[in-house]
């Protein structure tokens, strides 16, 4: 009797993981935001250039953001794709934005259009 309750629970579980996985692909598939997830990758709006320029502006090389994502924290985090790497800037819900991260392994090396539709 165990056994059977076990299994039968073993198998319950196991579908509840597949349909969880399975939404999560087909949220993906059709460019919705999965929660706590980041946005999609899309244009710059003048106020987040800004806002990317001056948490950048102690930094020595010269950085051309090509698009941006955002998700929603405790403030906004903004990964900005750029030509030669993918910056995160946090946006506190109080205070000045900081840069929380710099990825060289996402490097991107084509056209805005090609991260607009490939990211």
């Amino acid at each position: 009797m165990k056994t059977r309750t076990l299994i039968l629970m073993a198998a319950a579980l196991l579908c509840l993981g597949a349909c969880a996985s399975t939404n999560r692909t087909a949220m993906k598939n059709s460019g919705e935001t999965l929660c706590g997830g980041y946005t999609a990758q899309r244009e710059i709006s003048a106020e987040e250039l800004e806002m990317f320029k001056k948490a950048t502006t102690e930094m020595e090389e010269e950085l051309t953001p090509l698009s941006v994502a955002t998700q929603v924290v405790a403030g906004i985090n903004y990964r900005f794709v750029c030509t030669d790497c993918t910056i995160t800037i946090f946006k506190p819900l109080k205070g000045e934005p900081v840069v929380s991260g710099i990825d060289r392994k996402k490097a991107v090396k084509a056209s805005k259009d090609a991260i607009l539709r490939e990211y």
